[in-house]
């Protein structure tokens, strides 16, 4: 955008109405230009306009006072930074509660897992102490004196006494 002087009087009445914030392009296409005013009413004050206007001022073509503009900018500007505080607000909200659901669901899972190997320990003993059962015919655990067969693995897997090797309860 250059800056230029003109002599001008336009008023924002009997034009289009300027999009909000500066603009780049005039309606009929052409850059931008900077003006400044020499009119009584505003001296000196800066004006958006296209240099066609400029030249054929019965014609209908963007004109914005740069401050008006750069208050637009500012006003949108600011509403953008609103809606994105917002966001980050609402994002911060999700995350927490998506962290909440993360460490309830993980709490739950391990409890459930906990309760899982607990109960497959218990099968696992039972099937242990069946197999000693098996393998020592009717003789009780008690009356096992740690023989010498495969079933003194059934007497290490329970943590007792094997021979002469004492195995430690776990």
């Amino acid at each position: 955008m250059s800056t230029n002087s003109y002599y001008s009087s336009a008023s924002s009445s009997g034009f289009r109405v300027c999009p909000p914030g500066v603009p780049s392009k005039c309606w009929c296409g052409e850059e931008i230009i900077t003006f400044t005013s020499k009119t009584k009413e505003n001296p000196y004050r800066r004006f958006y306009r296209c240099a066609i206007a400029m030249k054929r001022e019965n014609e209908e073509h963007l004109f914005k006072w740069v401050d008006e503009a750069l208050l637009d900018e500012i006003k949108m500007v600011n509403e953008k930074c609103k809606r994105v505080a917002e966001n980050i607000s609402d994002l911060r909200m999700n995350v927490m509660v998506n962290m909440e659901l993360l460490n309830k669901n993980a709490k739950q899972m391990e409890e459930e897992l906990i309760k899982k190997m607990e109960g497959e320990l218990l099968t696992m003993k039972e099937n242990v102490e069946e197999l000693g059962r098996t393998c020592h015919g009717k003789v009780s655990f008690e009356d096992c004196r740690g023989c010498c067969c495969d079933c003194c693995i059934y007497c290490m897997a329970l943590g007792k006494s094997v021979g002469v090797v004492e195995v430690l309860e776990g």
